[in-house]
């Protein structure tokens, strides 16, 4: 039973003690009637005051119930679209990369001004599709998403890796490299590789004050240990 049911029982209770009060207050001093027609004076008296008070009572709670069953619509309503739109934006995410990288055993982004401009598109739909959820699960669960293919995304464009060659302006330019590449894509592109500032990291809400005892035989060598050991006695000595 909720607060509004309660409060709604509450309410005739009281109402139906004040009114037979006010009978007995106005009456009190009236011998107890045997006279059936006085009763149905009575009756008459409950009848016109507190079945008024019951039916709007009764109308109110019908309101209520179907209100509660509009929240609980929409409400799944929206888990059901937010469903959608969070796999219909993973969908865009892994088909963008495939774009670039269309062979699991290719290194560097694809040279091609179309496939650049696809991709670009398909992440700019998943950025749309990931704005449209409102559920905080499942907003988690894009969230997540987003943050590994934009890992997939920045080890594939890594300058310092094999794709070296972006260093050069020429490579996006007309010229020796092929067609010019459509620059509002490289932008789409670079944007969505770069973390944003404004995003919170989780690793940050992660302190130096480990328990390394725990970790225990999972340790795969002394060596990732010894270091750790080491970070945690240098923060140690500068008060960090």
């Amino acid at each position: 039973m909720n607060k509004f049911t309660k409060w709604l029982i509450g309410v005739g209770v009281a109402t139906s003690v004040i009114f037979i009060l006010a009978w007995i207050l106005k009456f009190w001093d009236s011998p107890f009637s045997g006279d059936p027609a006085n009763w149905g004076v009575f009756g008459d008296y409950i009848g016109g005051t507190l079945a008024t008070i019951l039916a709007a009572g009764s109308f109110l709670g019908l309101m209520y119930s179907v209100i509660q069953q509009g929240q609980a619509m929409r409400k799944e309503w929206t888990l059901r679209n937010d469903e959608s739109y969070n796999r219909q934006a993973i969908v865009c995410l892994e088909r963008a990369f495939l774009k670039m990288r269309p062979n699991s055993n290719q290194k560097t982004p694809t040279r091609d001004r179309q496939a650049w401009i696809d991709c670009a598109r398909l992440l700019l739909a998943a950025e749309g599709l990931g704005k449209r959820i409102k559920s905080k699960g499942f907003k988690a669960v894009f969230e997540s998403e987003r943050a590994h293919w934009q890992g997939q995304f920045f080890d594939l464009f890594d300058p310092d890796k094999d794709f070296s060659v972006s260093k050069d302006p020429e490579y996006f330019d007309n010229g020796a490299y092929g067609e010019a590449i459509e620059p509002r894509a490289v932008y789409v592109i670079y944007d969505f590789i770069t973390w944003p500032i404004d995003r919170p990291d989780a690793l940050t809400d992660i302190g130096f004050d480990w328990d390394l005892s725990k970790l225990g035989i999972f340790w795969p060598d002394q060596g990732a240990k010894a270091y750790l050991i080491k970070c945690q006695k240098a923060l140690a000595n500068t008060g960090s």
